[in-house]
């Protein structure tokens, strides 16, 4: 019998193809011209399979051909063929990842057995790892969701590259939605889409659009995503010809804001324009946050890399994406671009065809002056200068823009209250299940209730690229909240789970939000469903397994504990389910230290009721010291 390879590489592109070549002459005896191609498909990437007439015998490595002639090799050893393997296995492996697992023929393949796969290969943090997990991916194709727990309206809200985007009513939370629809039968443009999917998924910023869940059904793929409602920020700038310069910092403030959050994560958009900016609520644009979306052609490209495939809107391309070779500062050029068409109503470039307006772009030449550009101060034309910088070492990036003269107004305090200080040590010292929950809570908060906690978060964020650092902590601990320098350093170390010296927007306002949850029954149950990957209204061990076990502990940790343990816990009557009123009762349990709270000062969790429930006999303290990620 046939031995299956099951192998992940997620970073491939378009054209690209991942092959196994080894010592045995099935599989080109080292040559890799001779390499054996392994298959995926719109619905199986980033698995790839290979079925192996026979059994195979000796070293061999992965191995990744580009479309336009290199050839990638596994950085690491030679792999070995397990010796003992019966004929109908499954070798299941991951790209530069030297563990190997063996499943034979009978065993269906355990849920997560294999490291969560990272969007890009060097990117080692986890935290996205950790709030991706309730980024539901739907259940089984037979079980209906649209026209299920999602109805559908029948008008388009938009049109993208990719399919239409709709209005979902989420039944199960009670809350509307957006739906981006993609048809599978578009063949390898989902590829495009489920690099799409991995990016959203990486990306945590108040600027940038949240995806919630994605799902399907026989004919489509669906990216149910958060639901903006005050239109295109192109729609704002026709309405009104040209914004005045104090509407236009609010608005570019967020903008470069949510481009430096990419280019952290190093991710280029590539098609940055008014269009793509969407308002949060209806409203005046200097009152609604701005979201960036659309991430078709957004792709990776790391320190000292570039990238050479011409992508972009004409009036807001980049000189060097014409040339291509260009790399992140692409999306600054079309940032200044941007500001130009706010403050004046115009793009710098324009002409009769495209032809004569990229020949403009080439050269670089624009002016700021006429009548529309009397009132703009000079230190907006001084950034837009620097953005239109043509020669590209000399360009600003999106996080000097934030750090420019222009935006030389702080965001006013929010007053901090000692009710901050207290949430945050209350978080801290809860268990690995109540960070899961809060964590869960705060990415399923509406834009109203996240409202005073992202002010809060702002503040925080000087540069505003999406991150919270010791400094940015010891500015406001050690001033507003009298706190000592060790002691802020000792609660950011608590704080940060994957210890890169920093907290994302999720990160933070799990932490800073009331930690009592169990007294907002309506977030609670918002949480409940985010661990609910099979939306049976009920949470099994897979489910709460899937959010607690480290990805970077599955092969040695495979009986997973600590999940066990919370989850016996949780299960009461021991029938393998959890329903909501366990769930609650977990959350209740008193396993915090006794504090005196005072009236959250964030008030979207206010609790109505002013003692929690005393129906608890069981609590969960003694799983409290199991904190760390």
């Amino acid at each position: 019998m046939a031995m299956l390879i099951e192998a992940e590489c997620g970073f491939t592109q378009e054209g690209d193809c991942l092959c196994v070549v080894g010592s045995d002459q099935a599989l080109g005896s080292w040559d890799v011209t001779r390499s054996r191609a392994l298959r995926t498909g719109p619905l199986r990437f980033p698995i790839w399979e290979l079925q192996l007439p026979g059994a195979c015998h000796g070293e061999f490595k992965l191995v990744v051909r580009r479309s336009r002639g290199h050839v990638e090799w596994e950085e690491i050893s030679n792999r070995q063929f397990p010796s003992l393997a019966p004929p109908g296995s499954r070798l299941a492996m991951r790209f530069n990842d030297p563990r190997l697992e063996l499943l034979p023929p009978s065993e269906v393949p355990r849920a997560l057995s294999l490291p969560i796969l990272p969007l890009f290969k060097n990117d080692s943090s986890r935290s996205e790892c950790f709030r991706s997990r309730f980024i539901c991916s739907g259940p089984e194709p037979e079980k209906p969701v649209i026209g299920g727990r999602y109805q559908l309206e029948d008008s388009t809200l938009g049109e993208g590259g990719f399919g239409s985007v709709f209005k979902a009513w989420d039944r199960a939370l009670g809350t509307m939605r957006a739906a981006k629809r993609v048809e599978k039968t578009r063949g390898f443009s989902l590829i495009d889409v489920f690099r799409e999917i991995e990016m959203l998924k990486a990306l945590d910023h108040p600027n940038i659009v949240r995806l919630y869940a994605t799902c399907e059904d026989e004919r489509f793929l669906y990216l149910i995503m958060e639901l903006c409602e005050g239109g295109e920020l192109f729609d704002r700038l026709a309405d009104a010809t040209h914004l005045t310069e104090p509407v236009v910092q609010v608005v570019m403030r967020q903008v470069f804001g949510a481009v430096a959050h990419c280019h952290s994560k190093e991710i280029v958009h590539r098609d940055l324009k008014p269009e793509n900016f969407i308002l949060q609520k209806k409203g005046p644009v200097e009152t609604s946050p701005i979201k960036l979306i659309d991430f078709g052609l957004a792709t990776h490209c790391g320190e000292g890399e570039s990238l050479n495939d011409a992508f972009g809107t004409v009036l807001y391309v980049a000189p060097e994406v014409l040339e291509e070779k260009y790399d992140s500062g692409c999306d600054v050029w079309s940032c200044g671009v941007l500001m130009y068409c706010l403050l004046c109503g115009s793009p710098p470039f324009h002409g009769k065809s495209q032809n004569e307006i990229l020949n403009k772009i080439t050269r670089g030449r624009y002016t700021m002056r006429g009548s529309h550009w009397m009132p703009v101060s000079s230190q907006a034309k001084h950034l837009i200068s620097r953005c239109l910088q043509k020669d590209t070492k000399q360009r600003i990036t999106a996080a000097g823009a934030l750090n420019h003269e222009w935006f030389f107004s702080r965001e006013s305090s929010p007053g901090l209250h000692s009710q901050l200080l207290k949430n945050l040590k209350s978080f801290c010292v809860q268990n690995r299940l109540k960070k899961a929950a809060m964590t869960a809570a705060a990415y399923h908060l509406t834009e109203e209730e996240q409202h005073e906690l992202r002010r809060v978060f702002n503040f925080l964020d000087i540069d505003c690229d999406g991150f919270v650092t010791l400094e940015d902590m010891k500015r406001v601990m050690e001033g507003d909240l009298d706190m000592s320098p060790l002691n802020v350093a000792q609660l950011m170390d608590d704080l940060d789970r994957n210890q890169d010296g920093r907290l994302e927007y999720t990160e933070f306002i799990a932490a800073a939000m009331d930690q009592r949850l169990d007294k907002n029954e309506a977030l609670c149950w918002r949480a409940f469903k985010a661990f609910d990957r099979d939306d049976d209204d009920m949470i099994t061990f897979p489910d709460l397994q899937h959010v607690l076990q480290d990805p970077d502990l599955l092969l040695e940790v495979p009986n997973c504990r600590s999940a066990w343990a919370y989850f016996a816990r949780m299960d009461v009557d021991g029938d393998g389910l959890v329903t909501f009123d366990d769930f609650m009762r977990m959350l209740r349990s008193q396993n915090t230290p006794a504090t005196s709270y005072k009236k959250v000062s964030f008030g979207m969790l206010s609790p109505k009721a002013s003692t929690p429930s005393t129906d608890c006999s069981e609590d969960f303290s003694e799983l409290s010291q199991e904190s760390q990620w």
